[in-house]
């Protein structure tokens, strides 16, 4: 048991262990000051690692979870000073973006970066964005080598509410053959 008043260094290692109790390690902080926890690591590679204490999935992780009060919190992860993600408390995500406009935000602000890639190297499937309003689904992509011959080599846009051969509605072939269906 370790009892402190102010400020304590501990030099070495410090092991929290026990078995009883549903909070083995816990930090509070009265009052409206900053409250804050900050794990400190002077090396080049600091890592978080899972905590994962079973053979099975379904078990570790971390959550982070924010006060609901007040103005929409946010969680984020800088490198320096510079900020590379953020996520806001109402749900909106900023990559290099500290003020997100939209439910994901990709800003670049130098170099010939092309900003969002969606790949899927099964030969068997697609890849594909979604496009989905409370009626009606589009789909945007191109097909793996393993799939029908209407989404193999091919740029597309696919009807997913209508479906099926009748869901293709626009296609480009990689030698630059275009195909536009009318149902």
């Amino acid at each position: 048991s370790l009892v402190s008043k102010g400020t304590t260094t501990l030099d070495g290692q410090v092991f929290v262990d026990t078995d009883s109790g549903n909070q083995p390690f816990y930090i509070t902080r009265a009052g409206n000051a900053t409250e804050a926890l900050k794990i400190h690591v002077d090396d080049f590679n600091t890592i978080f690692e899972s905590i994962q204490d079973e053979a099975s999935d379904g078990y570790g992780g971390f959550d982070f979870k924010m006060d609901g009060d007040g103005s929409h919190p946010d969680f984020r992860i800088l490198k320096g000073s510079s900020e590379l993600l953020r996520v806001e408390g109402s749900g909106k995500v900023g990559i290099l973006e500290n003020s997100p406009d939209t439910l994901l935000h990709i800003k670049n602000t130098s170099g010939d970066n092309r900003g969002l890639i969606v790949e899927n190297t099964v030969a068997a499937s697609y890849a594909e964005v979604a496009l989905k309003s409370d009626t009606r689904e589009f789909r945007l992509g191109t097909g793996g080598s393993g799939v029908n011959a209407n989404a193999t080599n091919v740029f597309y846009v696919y009807d997913a509410t209508t479906g099926g051969t009748a869901g293709h509605r626009f296609e480009i072939s990689s030698a630059g053959d275009v195909q536009a269906r009318r149902t």
